[in-house]
């Protein structure tokens, strides 16, 4: 009897167990338009995604490309604005320079203009400290 029960449990097994494994696999046909219309659905956001990935790769590739482009742009601008300073500083030296000639310009004619002046000027004639006597015939008043 042991055997029996035992040959009917295998058999009742394999009943439930081909029965459960057959039932999984049949879908109704709602539940297929359902799986049909849900896939679509996922199909249709899988595409605009992937337009959406493709144009933000490109405007990421064009935004790349002008930073580069300003990248350039401001190290070109970066060398002008150096070399400008280098300029600059050489013009202020140049002034200062000028700047010091003239001064020294100015000193010197100012030290000509004194000893012209000093040669121009009538020499003073001095007065003698001995008196002078006047002669009978000569009077104070002429």
């Amino acid at each position: 009897m042991i055997r029996t029960y035992k040959v009917l449990l295998i058999v009742g097994l394999t009943v439930f167990g081909v029965w459960g494994c057959g039932k999984s696999g049949i879908a109704t046909t709602g539940e297929r338009e359902t799986n049909t219309a849900k896939v679509a659905k996922l199909e249709e956001e899988l595409k605009a995604t992937s337009a959406a990935r493709d144009t933000f790769r490109q405007k990421l590739a064009q935004a790349e490309e002008q930073l580069r482009a300003e990248a350039a742009r401001g190290l070109a601008i970066q060398k002008e604005r150096d070399n400008l300073n280098v300029q600059l500083k050489e013009k202020g030296q140049e002034y200062k320079e000028l700047l010091a000639q003239y001064d020294s310009f100015r000193k010197n004619l100012k030290d000509l203009i004194g000893q012209a002046e000093v040669a121009i000027a009538p020499k003073p004639q001095g007065v003698s400290a001995t008196p002078v006597s006047l002669s009978k015939g000569e009077s104070k008043s002429k």
